[in-house]
């Protein structure tokens, strides 16, 4: 099965982040296969900050294709849009604007070398071979931030999360099909069996606001038994099997299966957990971000009570913002200075849940913006 980017979008790409490889023992043909997957991933997020990834061509054990993670996480750093919350390094540097980790790698990607892969650019399916196009696009996700801390205790029988009793960005969208966020210590104990219940009834969803998705939720691997690496940190292989459009992140590849694009379902989660994502997908229509080369970040989009606007650094003059509704009324105005970490914070707790037109004036050039507030 072949899934590849929208023609139209794969020959209009531009670079809206920089992502910088060191390969460790790489062949020249998965060369050229990890960097047109890195290609894709840099058209679409946005970051002011390299994001550096160490690639290892390494055995691993059985038929695992390949392993990543980010190197560091990080909480309540400069701008951070949620208090006592972990992000992946690369994540906390696109909304800090800072360099956090000096020249450190944000992500490792290790693939085993001992399969049969194919390295074709072009969307080929290579019967009896792995695309590696596709493997490279579904690790770096998991390095951006697409992972959970969900896990059994070591007896197999609670579930429980969290690094330091401090749950992942990505854990606290992750709900039940009844609205209730798995993570509310007020509802299941961490750890407790009923957890592990939720980690394995086949009812997980990702919380993107339905009035912003007509459609059902993305729906996670929530299978039984648990999958360590698997359960969770994926979108479910039943309802989006292969050749589906959103089957990027599900937790299985099979060999002659091809995944070029990460898929609407793929980018709105990336963007609810806090990335600034070029042609972010909206339910039907496709809202285009217009995210600045220069460094301009609104996130997050969706959102409920908070927005942020993070500015280039060094960035002097006053910034106006103003926000509008659909109709051009004005809804939002204000000009003032950039803190001292370039950013901008705008209460929308009482916004009406619709789409707004924000415009970003900064002097030598303005920017618009499509925004969704949603309850």
């Amino acid at each position: 099965t072949t899934v590849l980017e929208q023609p139209t979008f794969r020959g209009a790409r531009t670079t809206n982040s920089t992502i910088e490889t060191t390969y460790v023992d790489f062949p020249v043909q998965a060369k050229s296969a990890f960097e047109e997957a890195v290609s894709i991933w840099e058209s679409y997020i946005v970051s002011p900050q390299k994001i550096k990834i160490e690639a290892k061509w390494t055995s691993l054990s059985g038929t695992t294709l390949a392993q990543s993670g980010a190197t560091k996480i990080f909480r309540n750093f400069p701008s951070a849009p949620l208090k006592d919350v972990w992000y992946p390094v690369a994540l906390a540097e696109a909304i800090s604007g800072q360099n956090l980790n000096t020249d450190e790698f944000e992500i490792t990607v290790s693939v085993n070398r001992n399969l049969n892969w194919s390295f074709e650019l072009n969307g080929t399916p290579q019967s009896n071979r792995f695309d590696m196009v596709s493997v490279i696009l579904h690790e770096i996700a998991h390095g951006l931030g697409f992972n959970a801390s969900f896990k059994l205790t070591e007896d197999g029988f609670s579930g429980e999360w969290g690094q330091t009793l401090v749950p992942y960005v990505y854990d606290t969208f992750v709900q039940n099909g009844n609205e209730e966020i798995i993570k509310d210590t007020r509802i299941f104990g961490n750890p407790s069996a009923e957890l592990k219940r939720q980690l394995t009834g086949n009812d997980l969803f990702f919380a993107l606001g339905k009035s912003i998705f007509s459609e059902r939720l993305p729906q996670l691997s929530a299978v039984d038994p648990f999958r360590s690496g698997g359960s969770v940190s994926h979108l479910d292989e039943f309802t989006y099997p292969q050749g589906n459009i959103n089957s990027l992140m599900s937790p299985n590849l099979r060999t002659a299966e091809v995944i070029h694009s990460p898929g609407d379902l793929t980018l709105l989660i990336l963007n609810q957990i806090g990335w600034g994502i070029r042609n972010l997908p909206i339910s039907t229509n496709t809202i285009t971000s217009k995210e600045p080369d220069f460094g301009v970040l609104v996130y997050p989009n969706p959102t409920t009570d908070e927005l942020y606007i993070q500015i280039p650094s060094g960035t002097a003059a006053n910034i106006t913002i103003s926000i509008s509704d659909m109709w051009g009324r004005l809804f939002y105005q204000k000009s003032e200075l950039p803190s001292a970490a370039n950013q901008l914070k705008i209460d929308t707790s009482s916004w009406i849940p619709q789409i707004y037109i924000l415009k970003i004036d900064l002097g030598s050039f303005s920017q618009t913006h499509k925004i969704i507030i949603h309850k």
